[in-house]
């Protein structure tokens, strides 16, 4: 089917004359264009607000009274061939044959009767689950990648990181159903949904209803009584099974929406609270970190750029460009399966920063130095090399940052690896390294941490290399001890920019403060 007939077909479907095998033929059309089901998407979201509009209009002319006849005539409907119909009717006649559609095409499910013999399984992205986790049906894996098909999550927290660029986030207990790369069925339990900018979108399901996204975050909690919805960024669109798309049934950011299953047509507006929700497996590392933790970021969310990235625990907003940086950001990429310093990589994501870019995120609780505490922050990295390599160009600096008193980031102290790759520290305007430079290839454990006393911070470096032990205390030698600050605010920020020839790679990125011995 061409994209041309595909429209074609949508305005028959919208004046009810599409026939059972034009039917048929949209129908396999979504189910293998994404393109498709974006645009059935839209034109469903016109139909829902022309029946509003419909309903708020003024009475036509033959139905008024010589009083309220208005001065000039009516607006009206064109039609083509077929006999001129209102909104409500052409509305009503396309709402049992388009959710049919919605359904088909959110029902990516494979047909085994169509082989002979066992049909392999379908791996349609990565799962990762916290050590917490107890299946009841756990799902089909290889190397960390989950196929389609049921689940049961009976305790913990699990995502599943969809191919298609989106996310969902099971807490235990919860039944699903994967039905495509893009779909799923929820049967019981709670998730919460993530749709990036660079998926073409998700379908999830309830017995009940499907719920259409609009590039968004929300979650959504099955009971045997109802369906609870909370979203947190955009909005969704209920869609009760067999009826007809309500306005009324649409859920922006910051609301929330009650339907009881035996009545799934009817919205009924609860508080929104998206508390009650486990919205990342950061969750875990805030438990064991303690109340001292900062900021982590793991970078665990979706591979591609992380320009709308909002993940992880402790910043305010996401990863935004530093300086007068402009266009894409940073990547997020998928790390090896290895395991350093005791961290398992494999099906985790890592950050990589290239080529001069330069990104900065903001604390949601700036650290406040006082006599007697100290800030640390801590990340894994490693710089690509091989042949062809710039000799200049590939250092890599971190700096926490106050505000200035003309209210824009000001940069404290930096820490980092220069171009020779020899670690070093930028304070008060003195740079401090030490000949002992990182090999390329080699992930490292970086730790800055910055005491604060009655004259102001003291800052130290520490880098530790394949085969160390990461200290669980203050290292007992620093690699490098830098220049003394002066006293300057609270930190707010913090930066991380590349050389123009350069090619890291960051995980784990960790800040915390404590009482200092």
């Amino acid at each position: 089917m061409t994209p041309d007939a595909f429209q074609q077909s949508l305005d028959r479907l919208v004046l009810g004359d599409l026939s059972p095998a034009e039917h048929e033929a949209v129908s396999q059309w979504l189910k293998s264009n994404a393109d498709a089901r974006a645009a059935f998407r839209e034109r469903m979201d016109l139909e829902a607000s022309l029946r509003t509009w419909a309903a708020q209009s003024p009475l036509s002319p033959q139905d008024q009274t010589p009083d309220d006849a208005p001065s000039r005539p009516a607006p009206q409907l064109a039609a083509r061939d077929a006999p001129r119909r209102s909104v409500f009717s052409w509305v009503s006649l396309s709402s049992g044959a388009a959710l049919l559609l919605l359904l088909v095409a959110s029902a990516w499910i494979m047909n085994a009767g169509l082989f002979a013999g066992p049909t392999p399984p379908t791996y349609v992205g990565v799962l990762r689950q916290q050590t917490d986790c107890a299946w009841k049906v756990a799902p089909i894996t290889v190397a960390g990648r989950f196929a389609l098909g049921s689940l049961s999550l009976a305790s913990g927290a699990a995502e599943l990181d969809f191919d298609s660029g989106s996310r969902l986030l099971l807490e235990g207990p919860c039944e699903l159903v994967v039905k495509g790369r893009g779909s799923a069925e929820l049967l019981a339990g709670s998730l919460v949904v993530r749709v990036t900018e660079v998926s073409r979108g998700f379908t999830l399901a309830t017995p009940e209803a499907v719920i259409v996204d609009e590039g968004t975050e929300y979650a959504v909690s099955l009971t045997d009584e109802a369906a609870e919805i909370h979203v947190f960024d955009g909005s969704v669109l209920w869609l009760p099974t067999g009826q007809s798309p309500d306005p009324q049934n649409r859920i922006g950011a910051g609301e929330a929406g009650r339907f009881l299953r035996s009545r799934p047509s009817v919205r009924r507006r609860i508080p929104y609270d998206e508390r009650q929700f486990v919205r990342r497996l950061e969750a875990e590392v805030k438990q064991q970190a303690g109340p001292g933790l900062l900021a982590y970021d793991g970078f665990e969310n979706l591979a591609g750029q992380i320009r709308r990235d909002r993940r992880g625990i402790g910043w305010s907003g996401g990863w935004k460009p530093g300086g007068d940086a402009r266009g894409q950001l940073a990547t997020v990429i998928d790390a090896p399966a290895d395991v350093v310093f005791g961290h398992a990589r494999t099906g985790r994501r890592l950050l990589q920063l290239q080529t001069g870019e330069d990104i900065r995120r903001t604390f949601s609780a700036p650290w406040h130095p006082q006599p007697g505490t100290a800030m640390y922050v801590r990340l894994l990295l490693e710089r690509a090399g091989g042949p062809g390599k710039a000799p200049a160009g590939r250092s890599l600096q971190a700096t926490l940052e106050v505000v200035s008193p003309a209210g824009l980031p000001l940069g404290l102290v930096t820490f980092g690896v220069t171009s020779a790759g020899d670690p070093f520290l930028n304070s008060n305007d003195v740079i401090t390294e030490t000949a002992a430079p990182l090999v390329d290839g080699e992930t490292c454990a970086c730790l800055l941490k910055l005491l604060a006393t009655e004259e102001g911070l003291l800052p130290f470096l520490r880098l530790y290399r394949p085969g160390e032990t990461v200290d669980e205390i203050d290292p007992q030698v620093w690699t490098v001890t830098g220049s003394p600050c002066p006293p300057a605010g609270s930190i707010t920020s913090l930066r991380i920019r590349v050389g123009q020839n350069a090619d890291w790679r960051i995980d784990e990125l960790t800040a915390w403060q404590v009482e200092a011995k």
